[in-house]
């Protein structure tokens, strides 16, 4: 079928096929049983006919012993059966020519036999009239009485003679006729398994077709959409000229202007997180040593200024690393450096790292952390950590507390970070690992640019690992990370324990 064909054509043949075959299918079926039928309707006649001769020979025989009996006896019983028999024959002669009316070749046979039969009815008939009158036989049949028996039966064996020529050949037609039936049921029933098995072909073929031409190549689009999803390489677009085409087209066309946006997009990320770091770090550092007196003792209003806008230049810096790390996180272009990483190292450093954002919230960590050793990148475990502990500061309420848990199991690694503020809906449970998603989005006063998670899901997953959250709201939130304890790129995701 041409690829140039919409979808709309395609429907219309797809349907079409089965039909014109099925219409075939029942005009030669149709042909086949009407010669079936005419068969049987010229078989049926020619037994008509052979009964019908069988009769007028049957009644002739009659006819002629009684007129013979009739001579000698003088019998009304025999004269009345004899001229019954005779005009029995006459109307059986109507009803074969009746029957035989197409039959030009029959009805010259049929004239033969009904002109032997006729005279010698009339025979019969001055037969049974002579004796009426009493008059001698021999007039009919010669000198002798059993000389005009036997002219009687020549004259019956002659009847006979031309009758069973026309019900010979009427017996070789039944014959053929009785042949062609069974031809053609047999035709009929071959017809019948070439129709089926033709049918299952054509199915079969067009559920091949529709199966490789439609379902196949919308299963394309649908895996370019995936694909996409999962930043790997879209599949070639879909050959022809269809609507299938054309939308793949489109959608290639338009992947293609959003990857030439999103590196615009990345482009500029980077530039600007790269060219405000390095000014916003000596602003910081600018702002600590006036802080800390280092021009001078500064009056107490001065310095809470100066403490609120070193506060905010580190979140600014803050947030430029991260948009630089995501932006190295999406383009592939972060790598990780493994080495052996002790968990309590790991966890206390991550603990020290937001001790001062946890005392000025007023909020303690508890430590549960067995004394294992993973194979992983240290710094990007530190970082994936740090974000779930400042996370956890951040909506957890004064005065309350952080567990942090790391475990060995079932060669994984697995680390907790659980808090006991507001909670997280269900059904935002997987959607607040994507980027600008916020966790605490419903929360007032959180300040959160929705990429701290996002950065940690993907640093997870370049570990071979696996994250997410446990949640329920106003019933506080467990953050979980699992990766595999020794490194291995063949390594499975695995589900952590609950």
């Amino acid at each position: 079928m041409p690829r140039g064909l919409k979808i709309a054509h395609k429907g219309i043949i797809l349907v079409a096929l089965p039909l014109i075959f099925e219409l075939l299918f029942l005009g030669i079926l149709s042909v086949l049983l009407l010669r079936a039928d005419d068969a049987i309707r010229r078989e049926a006649r020619s037994k008509q006919v052979i009964f019908s001769i069988n009769v007028i020979q049957r009644k002739i025989t009659v006819g002629g012993t009684s007129a013979a009996i009739y001579k000698f006896t003088h019998s009304k019983a025999m004269k009345e059966r004899c001229i019954a028999s005779l005009h029995e024959v006459l109307n059986e002669f109507r009803a074969l020519r009746e029957l035989m009316k197409d039959d030009a070749e029959a009805l010259g046979l049929l004239d033969k036999a009904q002109a032997a039969t006729e005279e010698g009815a009339g025979t019969l008939d001055r037969l049974i009239k002579t004796v009426d009158k009493d008059q001698s036989v021999k007039s009919i049949f010669g000198n002798h009485g059993e000389s005009g028996l036997r002219e009687e039966r020549k004259l019956i064996d002659a009847i006979s003679s031309n009758l069973s020529v026309f019900n010979q050949r009427e017996q070789d037609a039944a014959q053929a006729y009785t042949a062609a039936e069974r031809r053609a049921r047999q035709a009929v029933a071959w017809a019948l398994v070439a129709g089926v098995i033709l049918n299952i072909i054509l199915a079969v073929w067009l559920a091949r077709y529709f199966s490789r031409n439609i379902t196949g190549r919308i299963s394309s689009v649908i895996e370019n959409t995936r694909r996409i999803t999962k930043n790997l390489p879209m599949n070639p677009p879909i050959t022809g000229s269809d609507e299938l085409a054309e939308l793949d087209q489109v959608f290639h066309d338009t992947i293609q202007e959003l990857q030439k946006a999103e590196e615009a997009k990345a482009y500029l990320i980077g530039m600007v997180s790269h060219d405000l770091r390095s000014p916003l770090t000596s602003v910081q550092a600018a702002l600590t040593l006036l802080k800390e007196g280092v021009l001078g003792e500064l009056p107490e209003r001065a310095y809470r200024k100066l403490a609120s806008a070193e506060e905010d230049v580190g979140r600014v810096i803050k947030l430029s690393n991260d948009l630089l790390d995501a932006q190295r996180l999406s383009s592939g272009k972060l790598s990780l450096l493994y080495d052996k990483v002790s968990a309590q190292k790991l966890t206390a450093d991550a603990v020290e790292t937001v001790r001062t954002a946890s005392e000025q919230h007023q909020v303690s960590i508890d430590q549960c952390v067995d004394d294992f050793e993973v194979d992983a990148d240290g710094d990007r475990l530190l970082q994936v950590l740090v974000n779930l502990l400042s996370n956890a500061i951040r909506f957890s309420p004064s005065g309350g507390t952080i567990k942090l848990n790391a475990q060995q199991h079932d060669g994984m690694a697995d680390f907790r970070v659980s808090d006991n503020g507001p909670g997280i809906a269900s059904e935002n449970h997987d959607s607040i690992f994507a980027k600008y998603v916020q966790a605490g989005q419903s929360i007032p006063g959180d300040s959160g640019k929705g990429l701290g998670l996002a950065i940690c899901k993907s640093l997870v997953d370049l570990h071979q690992g696996t994250i997410g959250v446990t949640s329920e709201l106003g019933s506080g939130s467990t953050f979980w990370f699992v990766i595999p304890l020794r490194h291995s790129t063949s390594t499975p995701l695995a589900e952590p324990q609950t």
